[in-house]
């Protein structure tokens, strides 16, 4: 089912919004919390949490949508933003969000170091954890170094190297399918590239490709979580 564009375009407004009043809007997790609030309404839609089930001799087995939780991983505490939890069975699907609106080349590979770590984390504790990941950026920012232009769209509307760099690195942590595989890489991952200069943002139309699109991330993460867990209603 393809996401509702329209609602997830609203976030982003609101989200740039709060950025122009607040630079620290992103620093304190409000800007990331308007891509949460979409995230969640997408996953309802797709009918997450399922039904309880009932019958059992201990009583049914609930399960819930959470945000901003703490989990407790093979390594540290790692705080999810949003994920599924059964009330005896922990994460069984869960969603990280990263935004970079500002020195974007000087930070991807710390970004890198810290995903990848993260996946690791917790799939090694939990490996039939569906695990998705989202990184939101803008067509064009300032680098904090040097006050110049910093573009992941460039003039012409095409990706910049910069763009194709971060859209490689995604692609080559995502598609974990089996709980057997790698911990280190995501089941499903989304890039989203908004260009905020306009009155609404606006959503790049070919970039990236198909496989890292936000409209259909959602379909795919729960699809996995429905292929690992086909017993659930």
């Amino acid at each position: 089912m393809p996401i509702d564009l329209a609602a997830l375009v609203e976030q982003a407004h609101q989200a740039h919004q709060g950025l122009l009043k607040n630079e620290g809007y992103v620093r304190g997790g409000a800007f990331i919390g308007h891509f949460q609030q979409h995230a969640l309404y997408e996953l309802r839609r797709l009918n997450l949490p399922p039904a309880p089930i009932t019958g059992l001799r201990t009583g049914a087995l609930k399960f819930n949508l959470r945000e901003n939780g703490v989990v407790l991983g093979a390594y540290f505490p790692k705080e999810l933003d949003i994920f599924l939890e059964g009330n005896s069975s922990g994460p069984l699907l869960g969603i990280s969000f990263k935004c970079m609106m500002s020195g974007i080349a000087k930070n991807v590979n710390n970004r890198w170091e810290e995903l990848v770590g993260d996946a690791s984390n917790l799939h090694s504790r939990f490996p039939m954890l569906c695990l998705g990941y989202v990184m939101i950026l803008p067509a064009r920012t300032r680098a904090e170094a040097r006050g110049r232009m910093e573009e992941i769209i460039d003039g012409h509307g095409e990706p910049s190297p910069l763009a194709r760099q971060i859209e490689g690195k995604l692609r080559g942590i995502t598609g974990r399918a089996k709980p057997v595989e790698l911990p280190t890489i995501y089941e499903e991952v989304a890039l989203v590239v908004f260009d905020f200069d306009g009155e609404r943002p606006k959503l790049h139309p070919n970039f990236p490709g198909p496989d890292l699109r936000i409209e259909t991330f959602y379909d795919r993460l729960v699809g996995r979580f429905r292929e690992r867990n086909h017993y659930l209603p």
